[in-house]
């Protein structure tokens, strides 16, 4: 094998044929200069970091620099980590007065419960977890704090005392569980990501994928496309804004290595500009309170 390595030319790819020069070097700077581009464009672009007193002002600030655009909106992309914010950033720039291209996914209603369980399948023992799926399923709005001054008490964890979600479950066990408990379009939804992936899937990969779910979108012929990083992976525009910048989401805590290559994709698919942008206060998806965020360690790198 070695001999035929040999023979082989190997071609690097270090010019870039989409993104202007000051695209290019925050993308080269994200990744410290490992493998280089180099833009052929020949014009100089425009990256800018902006930051947002909170999460709401930051969607109205990036619906303003939207409306300055001339001539259409059919070549912004506003790209996010998850497909959370993609519903929340879809809803609010809606809301704006901004046409959308790609609507806001139609997810289950109970999609958030579904994550949520699978997330406690995987780590019975989290307490946060615990008392959330407690608050979730439970008629009784009281049962969650009862159960959680019981495990203080006894010095157990939640899952001990109200939930027995056994360590290491299978994947058949949590989908059985997951039956119990979800909306009969959340399971075909669970069904279709099981189907499509290798017989020896495991619960923490049917997690990841969940969390990933591109759901079908209905599309308007014009308009700004609100959607992942993944899904928009092959494709490029002349105006790309990254919005939620920040620490535990991009990147989250376990997955810094994937989430700056996912930095380097949503950098590289702006052809002209490049905006990113973060809030000082996010309101927390589950809670409800705002929470003070700090900036992501990516943008120390620009």
């Amino acid at each position: 094998m070695e001999t035929h390595l040999k023979s082989w030319t190997v071609f690097p790819l270090t010019l870039n044929f989409r993104s202007d020069e000051t695209i290019c070097n925050a993308a080269n700077r994200l990744m410290d200069g490992e493998s280089p581009m180099k833009s052929v464009s020949g014009r100089p672009g425009m990256t800018a970091i902006r930051r947002s007193l909170t999460g709401e002002r930051e969607v109205v600030e990036v619906a303003d620099e939207i409306q300055k655009v001339s001539g259409g909106h059919s070549s912004i992309a506003v790209l996010l980590r998850t497909n959370a914010l993609v519903q929340q950033w879809a809803r609010g720039l809606t809301e704006m007065g901004i046409r959308l291209f790609a609507r806001p996914p139609s997810v289950p209603s109970d999609w958030e419960k579904t994550l949520t369980f699978l997330s406690l399948c995987c780590e019975p023992d989290n307490d946060w977890l615990a008392y959330r799926a407690i608050k979730m399923f439970n008629a009784n709005p009281a049962k969650a704090e009862q159960v959680r001054a019981q495990a203080l008490k006894e010095l157990k964890s939640i899952n001990q005392i109200g939930l027995n979600f056994a360590r290491n479950m299978s994947l058949s066990d949590a989908v059985t569980k997951l039956a119990s408990v979800a909306s009969a379009e959340s399971m075909r939804f669970i069904g279709a990501i099981i189907s499509q992936s290798s017989p020896e899937i495991t619960l923490l990969e049917l997690l990841n994928e969940a969390q990933r779910a591109n759901f079908p979108t209905p599309a308007c012929a014009e308009g700004v496309t609100v959607t992942t990083i993944h899904s928009y992976k092959g494709m490029e525009a002349d105006i790309v804004i990254c919005p939620a910048f920040e620490e535990g989401i991009i990147p989250v805590k376990s997955n810094e290595a994937e989430d700056l290559r996912l930095a380097y994709v949503a950098f590289t698919r702006a052809r002209r500009v490049l905006i990113i942008s973060h809030a000082e206060r996010r309101r927390n998806q589950f809670t409800g309170k705002m929470e003070d965020q700090q900036p992501s360690r990516f943008l120390t790198k620009l």
